[in-house]
């Protein structure tokens, strides 16, 4: 099993400033493979399947949910049926890295000291 600072170091280094669905796919496989949750994605953000029914590519929000923007789908797991939750809530970044945070594609994660650095990682 992949070890949380391994699961956290993959997530950060997945370049989100257009797309957060690979990130995504990824929290969606490792829970899969890592728990016995109940593991779902729901319709947000994805123009032909919006939970509003809306065809003109924005939510009731006023999002806009173009799935070529690559939104689309927040990632469920349920566990039990308790009254205890917890929500683990991210976003995707906006705006283009400077060419020294990336490399082969990949946003730079650095190690220092037991700790992980790169960009979005203390959001």
């Amino acid at each position: 099993m992949e070890s949380v600072a391994e699961l956290t170091r993959t997530l950060v280094s997945i370049p989100s400033h257009e797309s957060e669905a690979a990130a995504g796919d990824r929290i969606e496989a490792w829970l899969r493979e890592s728990t016995d949750a109940e593991v779902t994605r729901d319709a947000a953000g994805v123009r032909s399947g919006t939970a509003d029914g809306r065809e003109d590519g924005h939510t009731e929000a006023g999002v806009d949910s173009d799935d070529s923007a690559g939104r689309g789908g927040n990632v469920i797991a349920r566990k039990g049926s308790g009254a205890t939750a917890l929500a683990l809530v991210g976003h995707h970044d906006v705006v283009p890295p400077d060419e020294s945070q990336t490399r082969d594609g990949a946003y730079v994660v650095a190690e220092r000291d037991g700790r992980l650095y790169g960009r979005g990682s203390a959001d």
